[in-house]
């Protein structure tokens, strides 16, 4: 698409996922390098965890059942036809992916209780196999799964691509308030002080400055934001000051509602957020409408 295009290319998220491609991931950063070697502008970006999160029909149902949305899907599981290809399409998918033991709820609003339970486990308190699972519960309410899918010598290998930036494919969240229910991928609290933690310091997958600049300067500038992701002169002093010997992620997906450590101030457009790991009050945070904002 990009050569036809002319367009950039961002791959979110380069992963690989399932047994099936497991093992690839030096392969999908060689074909990144040889597309930029052609003059494609093609670049990606990863999450450093094994498991990926989405919603409960965007991984297990197959595309061709909800192009009418969910009012459409709903009204077609009344034909028998239609509920024995769905069963058997999301069979094929569930299986590609590790099997219902690897596909965990992580917030389902109309039963709290299943939330960080898999697939498999659900199935068997109600009596049904995981592919009917997956439809009542859709039929129920949408839900958001964490897919158990990816390896972890495929994550260090592909933090290790130049052209691949840090993201956290997160959502807001805090350990309290409305934003603390259900138990959402550890990546809404941990991408960051995690890499910094595992593939920098432990695990010496990059250097620091590398890491920094696949946080900072690489993803800024693919979204082509021209006054943020640098320390220089005229751009927005955005600042987060941590500590790369004791820098680390403490959420779980058993217990993903929690902070990091050893990320002691910040800085928002010049403002101190953050003063010895604590809150100021200060939100001088903005809405940006333009590239150069």
């Amino acid at each position: 698409m990009g050569r036809l295009s002319g367009v950039r290319v961002q791959i979110s998220h380069l992963k690989c996922v399932g047994p099936a491609s497991w093992g690839k991931g030096q392969e999908l950063l060689d074909r990144i390098d040889r597309a930029r070697a052609e003059g494609l502008d093609v670049a990606a970006d990863q999450y450093p965890y094994t498991a990926s999160s989405t919603s409960l029909s965007g991984w297990v149902f197959p595309n061709w059942a909800l192009t009418g949305g969910r009012e459409g899907l709903l009204a077609g599981l009344g034909v028998e036809e239609f509920w024995d290809k769905l069963h058997g399409d999301i069979k094929m998918n569930i299986q590609r992916r590790g099997g219902p033991d690897m596909i965990v709820l992580a917030h389902f609003a109309h039963d709290r209780s299943l939330e960080g339970k898999s697939l498999a486990e659900i199935a068997k308190i109600r009596g049904i196999d995981p592919m009917s699972t997956a439809i009542y519960l859709y039929q129920e309410t949408e839900a958001m799964v964490i897919m158990h899918s990816l390896k972890e010598t495929d994550v260090q290998e592909i933090a290790a691509g130049r052209w691949v930036a840090v993201g956290s494919d997160g959502n807001s969240v805090s350990t309290d308030g409305v934003l603390s229910s259900g138990k959402p991928h550890p990546r809404c609290y941990g991408t960051f002080p995690r890499f910094l933690a595992r593939y920098v310091r432990e695990n010496k997958v990059v250097s620091l400055g590398e890491a920094i600049r696949k946080m900072t300067e690489l993803p800024a500038s693919r979204l082509g934001l021209t006054h943020r992701g640098r320390i220089a002169p005229g751009m927005w002093a955005d600042l987060a000051i941590f500590a790369p010997e004791t820098v680390a992620d403490t959420a779980t997906f058993e217990m993903p509602h929690s902070y990091a450590t050893g990320i002691c101030h910040g800085v928002i457009n010049g403002v101190p957020v953050i003063k010895d790991g604590e809150f100021s009050g200060a939100t001088p945070g903005r809405l940006l409408r333009k590239f150069n904002d």
